[in-house]
């Protein structure tokens, strides 16, 4: 059976919330798919190798199904405090104040820093482990992550949970449940 598995390691959780600032987790396809179109992007402007064809190829598939391992308990749910500058502006100029502001992110630290976008039926482009190679954040500029074409999911996620967005999507509100 073809498949095209994409596999996202987290290398210091993963930074991302709803709007109304909930942990999101697993992160949705459509992070996934903002993450390839700015790795894309970057390669277009690093090799010049255009990877529109590709993205406009993968906007026509259905949605990968989603192998991740459980979020934890939500008292692992972190909002760590971090230091923002705070911008100002007078007239016409931006400057920053010398003060930070103190402010959190939503953060999750699930059980397994792996996760696999699954397209099902579905061969690889020929160009597309290249622009996966540019993948460098998935949700927020903190999520850092390594990103791999995988030929197969691998026994670890013997214990992963697995959603299907087209199942999950059906009958609904167009949002991920967060496990």
């Amino acid at each position: 059976m073809n498949q095209m598995i994409l596999e996202i390691k987290f290398l210091d959780g993963y930074h991302g919330a709803d709007k109304h600032r909930n942990c999101e987790w697993p992160p949705t396809p459509a992070r996934l798919f903002s993450a390839l179109t700015k790795a894309s992007y970057s390669r277009k402007h690093l090799e010049s190798k255009d990877g529109s064809d590709t993205l406009k190829w993968l906007e026509k598939q259905t949605p990968p199904d989603i192998y991740f391992s459980e979020s934890p308990n939500p008292k692992n749910f972190k909002f760590p405090l971090v230091y923002v500058p705070e911008n100002g502006y007078k007239g016409n100029e931006c400057f920053l104040y010398p003060k930070k502001l103190a402010r959190t992110f939503p953060s999750v630290y699930a059980v397994s820093p792996y996760i696999y976008f699954n397209w099902i039926g579905v061969e690889a482009p020929p160009d597309f482990s290249e622009i996966v190679n540019y993948i460098g954040q998935l949700g927020t500029s903190r999520s850092m992550v390594i990103a791999t074409l995988v030929d197969s999911l691998p026994d670890r996620i013997i214990n992963f949970k697995h959603i299907s967005p087209i199942k999950e999507f059906e009958n609904s509100d167009m949002t991920l449940p967060c496990y």
